[in-house]
């Protein structure tokens, strides 16, 4: 969960500052694979996987 949240953490920042282009690494493979494969709909934290990874 600490991962998520770090993500969400820094989008949201990277977004106030208008950052435009921007890579993302993250060491989570449960994480990635998750928001890769958009399969959060029954997740725990699947509102928190929508907003980072948006719609599929």
């Amino acid at each position: 969960m600490a991962e998520i949240l770090a993500l969400r953490d820094g989008l949201v920042l990277a977004k106030a500052e208008n950052v435009k282009n921007l890579e993302i690494e993250v060491d989570a493979l449960g994480v990635v694979q998750l928001i890769g494969d958009h399969q959060t709909t029954n997740h725990p934290l699947g509102n928190l996987f929508y907003l980072i990874a948006g719609p599929s």
